[in-house]
């Protein structure tokens, strides 16, 4: 069913990258950007800066000016650092809502309760999360995992290393501090040149800059899954084959097919129905409460 990965040795930042003096002045103008304003700043709104200060001529610039942050910031050039940039593309930071007034949450509070949230990560063998190329699918795999707490990581395309540090990040917290648990990795990307480049080289950076062991398991797609899944070619690309093109019947059971192999469901099963019973028994006293505000 799946292809491992192989990883690539551990390798710390090289402190020997010399890089050349106009590339230098670059770096330079664009830390003065980055320390002008109090919070950080994307790879985008950065070259925008330097776009409008006359060092970069075109937006057809932005590929190299993202090979030189790239550089800078895996090196860990003089100041800059992994996450020195931010990955916020089309985030929205909506605002937190709220009840009218005490008297209003206090009846909200008593007709729904609270919610009982336990973590099944803690009764696992292993701590799992799913990470995909195709962003656009996110909804699929909502989908096919609802019902299962489980951290969906989408790349689209070739993940920022502000990402790719978060990512590394959170897992070594999640694996050592929290859930001390063995991680697994279930991938899903596309068959061709890129697909498998992006998935060998993010997950090599991830393990690289974390600190725990990953198992990888590229769930597909994998060599021959195209034909053995009736999957139609990238017509603009034969004998490539893009997860999207799957029909969701198939993926669909390749998905679960994976949860069930890494994740005891008999495990989520029993943690909800303790949820159920302590909300249960928390409502038999909620509907006593009154709030009368006093000034």
């Amino acid at each position: 069913m799946s292809m491992g990965i192989s990883l690539a040795c551990r390798q710390k930042p090289d402190k020997s990258y010399n890089p050349q003096v106009e590339t230098v002045k670059i770096l330079d103008r664009a830390w003065e950007h980055v320390s002008s304003v109090p919070y950080q700043v994307s790879a985008r709104w950065l070259f925008y800066r330097l776009l409008q200060d006359g060092i970069y001529r075109t937006k057809k610039d932005y590929n190299t000016f993202l090979s030189i942050m790239s550089r800078a910031r895996k090196n860990e050039y003089g100041p800059w650092r992994r996450d020195t940039l931010v990955d916020d593309t089309r985030t929205i930071y909506p605002h937190e809502r709220g009840d009218r007034d005490g008297s209003a949450w206090a009846e909200d509070f008593k007709k729904h309760g609270v919610r009982c949230k336990l973590d099944h990560w803690f009764w696992q063998q292993r701590y799992v999360e799913i990470w995909f190329e195709a962003a656009a699918m996110v909804s699929q795999f909502r989908h096919h995992t609802s019902g299962i707490d489980i951290t969906l990581r989408p790349f689209q395309g070739m993940p920022s290393i502000y990402y790719k540090n978060e990512a590394a990040r959170q897992i070594s917290e999640y694996a050592r501090k929290v859930y001390d648990l063995p991680v697994t990795i279930l991938y899903f990307g596309d068959d061709d040149r890129a697909g498998h480049l992006i998935a060998e080289t993010s997950i090599g950076d991830i393990y690289t800059w974390g600190d725990v062991e990953l198992h990888v398991d590229r769930i597909g797609l994998n060599p021959g899954d195209g034909k053995r899944y009736g999957i139609p070619e990238d017509f603009e690309h034969p004998g490539n084959y893009q997860w999207e093109a799957l029909n969701d019947e198939t993926a669909g059971s390749l998905i679960k097919d994976a949860l069930k192999h890494y994740v005891d469901l008999q495990v989520i099963n029993e943690i909800r129905e303790e949820e159920a019973a302590v909300e249960t028994a928390l409502m038999k006293h909620l509907k006593t409460f009154e709030f009368v505000y006093k000034p």
